[in-house]
């Protein structure tokens, strides 16, 4: 017979299993052993633990004897903070265990609410509107030219030295001046100056990471004088200014355009509105959002109310005429052929296109700059296809080529005269020449070249705004046919002085008084954050002892 494995185990350790099965004493042994390791089991399982004194808190010593006191882990007097940071005491808590219980709050989704009455959004407007000063940009010849400003350079008194970022020793970016005898007073609210100008200031890097505070500014700055600015002149920045958008740490690369250091200027009027907060998510009960939707739309009539609505005008279409060609004058275009005709007209936004020095530097550099864009995507792609040979060169790339360098001359030619002089008349004649190849070289369509040219006039015209021989050179009613395109609206170019936290955006991480929202805009190049808003705050105790050198600059995105 042969034993399992297990059987011979057992047999090895208990010795002949007859004689433990046969043997009545030693079954009772057994038994009482088994007992005895079974009792002694449950009672080391059931062994309470010993007590503890709660960590980083004293043992309650108001107890009424030492035997409530036995046996128990020592509570604290503190137990927790509520959100005003006051303590919470056990006695507290037991008072709240004593009320009913509270219903729980649903949270609604927007199309649960009902629609508010007039009366009510009225009610919710002037419990929650924040007055503020709204900064409208003002169009030429309005009023006289404000020293209240965004962009450009400031008219710093001699006593003030351009600030610089205390971490890079670059210079910082000027951003916007304020004059505060051209501002009105807000009569409720934040007192601000009622005379003095602010200077803004911040470090517009590629990935502005502006992480100042009021303890330590760094990337931002605002500077006060009580001086009389009105005669001053602008101030030049230091030579090593760094390229707007360029790489942290280092003057220039990142998305820095080469050399452009500042921006457009732009006068600015203010005016007192009421807003209403864009953000509610950290208010203690839920808010209707149509209630503040309505109050959101009373605060927009206001701003819109400031804003003069421009007529729509065809801007640089009336500089080219497009028409169909007959069967037989089909021409290249892209590798195809086309029946479209392009006719340039340099009388249609009257006077003689391009009017001056400055417009035709404006219009090459606008139509360069497109080239060499185009030339590099070529290249990088015909590399990539011929994967490391030299490959064929398409004829677009061998027009760029050529054109390039035309264009580079004109450019250089346009330096022997004054940007804001007519062009003479050989130059006259080699910019009509280079405009006539750009139509007949088969690269570029009707759309596209007039599309090119509204964007380099647009730019001239955000120019002259506070470039009075600019404008002056220009022909009559030229910046009207522009001013559409360039004019705030209420979801572009809102800039402001004090006003809510939130206004457009999450708020950024400021704290105190608003002294001053910048917010992105095509008109003046600001751009923030991935067109977000760059806020100025301060605390009210500095604004009130006029300690801007606490003050300091935030930002958040769109």
């Amino acid at each position: 017979m042969i034993e399992s494995t297990d059987f011979v185990l057992l047999k090895a350790f208990f010795g002949d299993i007859p004689f433990w099965v046969d043997s009545p004493n030693a079954a009772i042994a057994i038994g009482i052993g088994a007992a005895i390791f079974f009792i002694l089991m449950g009672t080391f399982l059931k062994r309470p633990k010993p007590p503890q004194v709660a960590s980083g808190f004293p043992e309650n010593q108001d107890q009424k004897s030492a035997k409530q006191m036995k046996g128990t882990r020592a509570m604290p007097d503190v137990l927790a903070y509520d959100a005003s940071g006051a303590s919470v005491s056990l006695k507290d808590v037991r008072n709240a265990a004593a009320q009913p219980p509270q219903p729980i709050r649903i949270v609604k989704q927007d199309d649960q609410w009902p629609d508010p009455t007039q009366e009510e959004i009225d009610a919710f407007f002037e419990e929650h509107a924040v007055s503020s000063i709204y900064l409208v940009r003002q169009w030429p010849n309005e009023d006289e030219a404000p020293t209240s400003y965004l962009g450009g350079f400031p008219t710093l008194p001699e006593s003030i030295s351009w600030p610089r970022n205390r971490r890079t020793g670059l210079p910082l970016h000027f951003l916007a001046q304020i004059n505060f005898d051209e501002m009105p007073e807000l009569f409720d609210g934040p007192e601000f100056p009622e005379e003095g100008t602010l200077f803004f200031f911040g470090d517009i890097s590629e990935q502005m990471h502006w992480k100042d505070t009021c303890a330590m500014q760094e990337d931002t700055r605002v500077l006060y004088t009580d001086e009389d600015i009105r005669d001053l002149k602008e101030t030049m920045p230091p030579s090593d200014l760094p390229d707007i958008g360029h790489e942290d740490d280092k003057a220039s690369g990142g998305f820095a355009e080469k050399d452009k250091k500042s921006f457009v200027k732009w006068p600015v009027k203010g005016h007192v509105v009421d807003t209403i907060p864009s953000d509610w998510s950290r208010s203690r009960e839920q808010v209707s959002p149509k209630l503040i939707s309505g109050a959101q739309d009373l605060a927009a009539r206001q701003i819109t109310a400031l804003i003069v609505d421009a007529p729509e005008s065809p801007g640089a279409k009336s500089l080219i005429k497009i028409t169909k060609a007959s069967a037989n004058a089909r021409r290249p275009l892209l590798g195809e052929e086309t029946d479209e005709e392009i006719e340039f007209v340099p009388e249609g936004l009257g006077g003689q296109f391009p009017y001056n020095g400055k417009v035709a530097k404006i219009v090459l550099r606008t139509f360069l700059t497109e080239a060499e864009s185009k030339y590099e995507s070529l290249m990088l792609r015909r590399d990539s296809y011929s994967k490391g040979k030299r490959g064929k060169k398409t004829p677009e790339l061998a027009y760029l080529e050529g054109y390039m360098p035309t264009t580079r001359g004109l450019l250089n030619g346009l330096k022997a005269i004054d940007v804001y002089d007519a062009l003479p008349p050989k130059l006259m004649e080699a910019f009509e020449l280079w405009l006539q190849v750009e139509v007949k070289s088969g690269f570029i369509d009707g759309w596209t070249m007039t599309e090119r040219l509204h964007i380099a006039l647009r730019h001239a015209a955000r120019l002259a705004v506070s470039d009075e021989k600019l404008r002056a050179s220009l022909p009559d009613g030229f910046m009207d046919h522009f001013r559409r395109d360039l004019q705030p609206s209420i979801n572009d170019g809102e800039h402001m002085i004090g006003g809510p936290k939130s206004f457009k955006t999450a708020p950024t991480s400021g704290e105190g008084v608003k002294l001053l929202q910048l917010d992105s805009d095509y008109a003046v190049d600001f751009m923030f954050s991935d067109y977000g808003i760059a806020d100025f705050w301060i605390e009210e105790e500095d604004l009130e002892a006029l300690r801007f050198e606490n003050a300091y600059g935030a930002t958040a995105s769109a």
